[in-house]
């Protein structure tokens, strides 16, 4: 990946000022580009061939936008997401879930109270809590009308199909850690629900063969509710090798038999603390939501021609504002990015090139001792996007991709924190304490008679 002669530039550039050029010969460079797997073609055109000039363009804070907000991103399992969070904290944090059973249990139907000898909804509690308050998690199970969708928001439409469903049991007591936790439910309520939330319909088709076509009417929603301090988290769905008696269940006890009906499409919502402010000229991430920031600059004085050697994006964590849970604290950032209109389309925060796809650059933190990382987090791997953002200028469109800037988020790889939690931070703008505001820097090389 270019990396001694990126060293070098690094190693030379760490004590001139910016934009003071380094003269580099031919040699160096193709002994560099010989020792490496690079294509030196698709990494910068034009560039073998005479003394390289190094360059350092530091893009001031102010020429950096940022626009934070709820990106069209799901918590759902069809999303590989495992966790299903609930509760409430003291701060105004607060986490529905959202369940669906699959399981054809067509011999439910028109079940009475008497019917049910125990109804009980198994859950599995995870390691993950927030907490501001105290350690109870409170919530009600419902059964609430229609299905929720992969990519379902903390929305006013959604918390009142919530409000208005029928309550099956309500929970509130602290969770035990990576445990089974058995809610019983209501026999009458949980009858209404057994024999009401899936609709069986016959489907004759053109060629007159029949089908039956399963129609989920009813879910059952985790509400939380107000009065408890703690988030807590439990398995959801899962496409991975669990035993049966961990994943999610309705249980009901009939007279003959016990039926295991299987939750197999979950997902869960969240709000942030009111407080929490996100919008244009804002950077911040946050689980759950979830909250991303579009980050944009320009490169346009970049030459078309130009070797990028190594770009670092470095943001510096507002005093404070880093909300976490057991996850300690934040420690998988990344950066993608981003598709064409990245604000205002339905996949807002969450589009991507089709030739970069959904692939992601690290961001780091620094230890600052044996138990805290630094208020700094740094994603020192901009050269590839920034590469590709000059070959679409270089080319007239026909290869790399456009400079629709990129997208700050919290992972979603081990620890996943996008999608398993709500832990949050806000970085400090291009108005804050000067020492303290983003910095972009980035070195790259040009041929010398480069007049670009």
């Amino acid at each position: 990946m270019l990396t001694l002669l990126r060293s070098a530039i690094a190693n030379l550039t760490t004590s001139i000022e910016p934009h003071t050029p380094i003269m580099f010969g031919l040699p160096l460079l193709l002994a560099t580009l010989i020792g490496c797997n690079d294509d030196p073609s698709a990494v910068g055109d034009g560039l073998i061939g005479g003394d390289l000039e190094a360059r350092v363009l530091t893009i001031p804070a102010e020429e950096i936008t940022f626009t934070s907000g709820i990106a069209a991103v799901s918590n759902s399992s069809s999303e590989l997401n495992e966790a299903v969070l609930v509760g409430s904290s003291d701060d105004g944090t607060m986490a529905h879930g959202l369940l669906s059973i699959v399981t054809d249990a067509s011999r439910l139907q028109g079940v009475t109270p008497s019917d049910i000898l125990d109804a009980r909804l198994r859950l599995r509690t995870l390691s993950y809590r927030y907490q501001d308050g105290s350690p109870t998690t409170s919530f009600d199970v419902v059964a609430f009308d229609g299905t929720f969708g992969s990519t379902e928001q903390f929305s006013s439409g959604l918390v009142d199909r919530l409000d208005a469903g029928e309550v099956l049991a309500s929970y509130s007591q602290g969770l035990p850690d990576t445990a089974n936790v058995s809610i019983q439910l209501d026999a009458t309520a949980a009858a209404d629900f057994l024999s009401g939330y899936l609709r069986l319909d016959t489907i004759v088709g053109s060629d007159g063969n029949q089908t039956v076509q399963r129609n989920v009417l009813k879910s059952i929603g985790l509400r939380a509710r107000t009065g408890g301090g703690t988030i807590g988290s439990f398995l959801g769905a899962t496409s991975r090798e669990f035993a049966d008696s961990l994943l999610p269940a309705l249980i009901v006890t009939l007279a003959d038999t016990v039926l295991t009906l299987e939750i197999g499409v979950s997902n869960w919502v969240a709000k942030a603390p009111d407080d929490f402010q996100t919008g244009a000229g804002v950077p911040a991430v946050m689980g759950g939501a979830p909250i991303r920031t579009l980050v944009k600059f320009s490169v346009d004085s970049i030459p078309l021609d130009a070797l990028i050697l190594q770009a670092e994006l470095t943001l510096t964590a507002e005093e404070d504002s880093e909300m976490v849970g057991t996850s300690d604290q934040i420690d998988n950032t990344i950066l993608l990015v981003a598709g064409d209109n990245p604000i205002g389309s339905t996949d807002q925060l969450a589009s991507y090139p089709t030739s970069f796809g959904a692939r992601f650059i690290p961001g780091f933190r620094e230890a600052l001792d044996s138990t805290q990382l630094v208020d700094e987090f740094r994603f020192p791997g901009l050269n590839t996007p920034i590469t590709e953002w000059l070959k679409y200028r270089r080319t007239g469109g026909t290869s790399g991709f456009a400079n629709n800037g990129l997208i700050i988020a919290l992972g979603r790889s081990l620890p996943d924190l996008e999608s398993a939690s709500v832990d949050r931070v806000r970085f400090y703008g291009s108005d804050g304490p000067i020492d303290k505001r983003p910095r972009l820097v980035i070195t790259y090389a040009v041929p010398v008679e480069s007049s670009q």
